[in-house]
C-alpha cells in the first residue's frame, strides 16, 4: 500500500494568500480529490470564505447527503480550483450528476495528489491540518534512520475490535512490560473527558431528579384540590349508596389519566427534539 502523500509546509507569504484569495472575483469554486480508491472526484461550491491568514485556513460547506461527502471525510487532501470568469462551462459540468466531470477537462497532478484543473485563476491545496502538523507517514526504516533509532522503535499501537475491555486485555503486557515500557490506552489518555462526562451524568440525575419531585407534588396537590372541591359530590355518591373504594378507585383514575398523559406529551416532546 503506497503511502498517503503529505502536504508540503506553507511556502508562500500572508500577502501571497492573500492576493489568491483577491482572485475570487466569480463565486464559483470547484472542489476536486481522490477517494480511499485513487477515483477522481470533484464538485462545484461556491460556499468558499477564508478563515485564517497565519495560519493559511480556509472553509467550504458540503451537504451531508451528498454523494462525494466520503471521499472528502475520509480523504486526506483535496484541491480548491478557483475558477476564471469563462470557465462557466466547467461549473457547470462539475455542478451536474451522473456524468463523468473530468472527461475532456485538462488536469495535472497537485503536491499532495489531488487532481487541479488547468487554466484557473487560483488553487488552493488543502489537507488536514491537525494531522498534517504533527504527522508524518513514511516507511519504518526511513524514519529509524531520521530519528536515529537504528532498529529500535518508539511507540507501538495495538488495535483491538473491543475497545471497551481495553484493561483486561492489556493487563498480561502490563505485568510482562513493567519497568521496560510504559503502556497508555485510549481510557487513560482521555480520563479528563470521562470525568466530565461522570459529573455530568451526577448532576443530570439530580437535576431530573428534583423535576420529578415536583411534578409529583404538582399532581398531589391537584388531586388534594380536587377531593376537596368535590366534597359535596362525594357526600351525594355516599348517601346514593356508593362504597369508599368506588370513590376512591374514581380519584386513583383521574391521577393515573393525569400521570399518563403527562408521560406521553413528555415522550412526544422528547423525541420530537430529537
Amino acid at each position: 500500500m503506497n503511502p498517503i502523500p503529505m502536504a508540503l509546509a506553507p511556502s508562500f507569504s500572508s500577502a501571497d494568500f492573500r492576493a489568491a484569495l483577491g482572485t475570487f472575483a466569480t463565486g464559483v469554486t470547484v472542489i476536486t480529490a481522490r477517494d480511499a480508491n485513487g477515483v477522481r472526484v470533484g464538485l462545484t461550491a461556491n460556499s468558499f470564505n477564508s478563515v485564517s491568514l497565519t495560519p493559511p485556513l480556509v472553509l467550504w460547506s458540503l451537504s451531508r447527503q451528498a454523494s462525494t461527502m466520503p471521499a472528502f471525510t475520509r480523504g486526506s487532501h483535496y484541491a480548491i480550483n478557483i475558477l476564471a470568469s469563462d470557465q462557466r462551462e466547467i461549473a457547470e459540468r462539475f455542478a451536474r450528476r451522473d456524468v463523468d466531470r473530468f472527461d475532456g477537462v485538462a488536469l495535472r497532478e497537485g503536491a499532495s495528489g489531488a487532481p487541479i484543473l488547468e487554466g484557473v485563476m487560483a488553487v488552493f491545496e488543502v489537507g488536514v491540518y491537525d494531522y498534517d502538523k504533527a504527522f508524518v507517514i513514511m516507511p519504518l526504516e526511513d524514519a529509524q534512520t531520521l530519528m536515529r533509532l537504528d532498529d529500535a522503535v518508539g511507540m507501538i499501537e495495538v488495535v483491538t475490535d473491543d475497545p471497551d475491555q481495553v484493561g483486561r486485555i492489556l493487563d498480561p503486557l502490563k505485568q510482562k512490560l513493567a519497568g521496560i515500557a510504559v503502556i497508555n490506552d485510549w481510557q487513560a489518555s482521555n480520563s479528563a473527558l470521562f470525568s466530565a462526562l461522570v459529573v455530568e451524568q451526577t448532576v443530570m440525575f439530580w437535576v431530573l431528579s428534583i423535576i420529578i419531585v415536583v411534578a409529583v407534588f404538582n399532581i398531589l396537590s391537584s388531586l388534594i384540590m380536587l377531593v376537596r372541591a368535590k366534597t359535596r359530590d362525594i357526600a351525594i355518591l355516599r348517601t346514593m349508596g356508593a362504597s369508599r373504594a368506588a370513590l376512591m378507585r374514581v380519584f386513583v383514575a383521574v391521577g393515573t389519566s393525569i400521570g399518563a398523559a403527562g408521560v406521553a406529551a413528555g415522550l412526544m416532546l422528547g423525541f420530537g427534539l430529537l
